[in-house]
């Protein structure tokens, strides 16, 4: 299965900095760092939720992308009106073209 069939949605990766403000305190930014990345998100299944829920990961959805796009843990996923965070990214069993990301729905804090 080619890339171009199996990326069949187009998010924003952002990534978190801290600018100082005109009062000398830090402020969190996010600013998109990739744009427009070629990916496939999907639900994780029930049992792939029972095993992250056992590591205590509370993760909802995965996605898999190309291993040259730099997306980190901690950094967030815009997609559609939704924005995720990646809780942990691994390159793919096998794969020297795909990694895979577990994603949760991003609560500010």
């Amino acid at each position: 299965m080619s890339i171009e069939t199996m990326s069949i949605h187009r998010v924003d990766v952002q990534r978190s900095s801290l600018e100082r403000s005109d009062y000398g305190t830090g402020k969190e930014v996010w600013k998109n760092c990739i744009q427009r990345m070629p990916c496939r998100i999907s639900p994780m299944s029930a049992y792939e939720r029972m095993v992250a829920a056992q590591a205590n990961l509370q993760v909802s959805e995965t996605m898999v992308f190309k291993v040259d796009n730099n997306v980190l843990e901690r950094d967030r996923i815009v997609f559609g009106s939704r924005i995720l965070e990646v809780v942990s990214v691994r390159i793919i069993d096998g794969s020297t073209a795909f990694k895979r990301a577990e994603l949760r729905e991003y609560r500010a804090t």
